[in-house]
């Protein structure tokens, strides 16, 4: 009967070391992934990717320009800027420097908020007189 108990007690030992370990691996491989670049830059472009893809369900956007993209905040200076108002915190806007158009998405209600020009110029270039 003790020999029973003691391999039962081993068999259980071994087991939760097994469990132990696979744990730890698994979780430090998780934290590494967390950290490789290249596994942050997949992430962002999956987001983007989707983000595009709603949008572009609602209005026509450049197929082939990158856009840039960043989420709205009323404590920023954004809200000063006209064109975001109405904006609620948390939405998407993107900006199409290129083809000068700029959009603001809210997620949580799949609608453009609003949908306008922009113009982009350097710091260095002087409005020209026609």
């Amino acid at each position: 009967m003790k020999s029973k108990i003691n391999t039962m007690t081993i068999l259980m030992s071994i087991m939760a070391l097994i469990f132990l370990t696979t744990t730890i691996v698994l979780t430090k491989q998780n934290n590494d992934l967390k950290n490789d670049p290249d596994y942050v830059n997949l992430k962002k472009y999956k987001k983007t990717d989707t983000l595009r893809k709603k949008v572009a369900k609602l209005i026509n956007i450049p197929a082939n320009e990158k856009a840039f993209i960043g989420t709205y905040e009323s404590n920023s200076s954004l809200k000063n800027n006209p064109f975001f108002k109405g904006a609620k915190d948390g939405d998407k806007y993107l900006i199409f420097s290129e083809s000068g158009k700029a959009i603001i998405y809210r997620e949580s209600e799949n609608k453009l908020i609003n949908v306008g020009p922009i113009a982009i110029t350097s710091e260095n270039e002087q409005p020209t007189e026609e």
